[in-house]
């Protein structure tokens, strides 16, 4: 699944009329505009990742990291459409699944089992269940019943609940998990708008400063 977000970058008539009487180019102005929404857009990224995980396990860079996986590091620049418009893209299907919300299904993937980590060390594989030496058991739940899991080891599966317990599951497995949407997976227009117009004003400032300057 490929998902591109895009954001447009356009600067207001006023701001376009104050660079005219500076003899600036337009394009000058919308590249800072753009370079405005970035940076805001990054910074969003960066509390989203601040935040603990519901699940109560630790950080793995969803949001923001630097191992080119997270959400921040697909901004892509600034694309000039013209020279008083940009375009931002962020290629992240899992922004996109985050924004829309629905339903994930194992059997969509050709899988039997969606994994849902249960643990630091299983949420930090860099290769998710795949990488960890486990096999099925059906264990109790926390939440109560018995339910699929992925159990540290690589001993034959047990019939009934495990003996082990909870404390060994690596994965609950289920077949499909639902999400709602998260409004606040990107920032407010509004707020985009301010800081693309703050980094556009901050560009006449120093525009003026170098006339004074010279």
């Amino acid at each position: 699944m490929s998902a591109r977000y895009t954001i447009d970058v356009e600067v207001p008539e006023n701001l376009r009329r104050e660079l005219d009487t500076l003899a600036a180019p337009g394009r000058l102005l919308t590249e800072a505009a753009a370079a405005g929404v970035e940076a805001h857009l990054r910074e969003h990224f960066r509390r989203l990742q601040a935040r603990p995980r519901k699940d109560g396990l630790k950080s793995t860079g969803f949001w923001s990291s630097t191992d080119g996986n997270s959400v921040a590091e697909q901004i892509a620049a600034a694309e000039m459409i013209s020279d008083t418009h940009a375009r931002i893209g962020i290629d992240s299907p899992e922004l996109a699944h985050k924004l829309t919300g629905g339903t994930i299904r194992a059997a969509d993937y050709g899988h039997t089992y969606l994994t849902i980590p249960a643990t630091d060390r299983a949420a930090q594989s860099p290769t998710g269940a795949r990488g960890l030496p486990s096999h099925i058991e059906w264990v109790e739940h926390p939440d109560g019943g018995v339910r699929p899991a992925l159990v540290a080891g690589a001993g034959r599966p047990q019939g009934g609940a495990s003996p082990a317990g909870a404390e060994s599951v690596l994965f609950w497995l289920v077949r499909s998990t639902t999400h709602r949407p998260m409004p606040g997976a990107l920032p407010a227009e509004a707020d985009l708008a301010a800081a693309a117009r703050e980094s556009a004003l901050d560009a006449i400032d120093a525009l003026l400063a170098r006339g004074d300057a010279a």
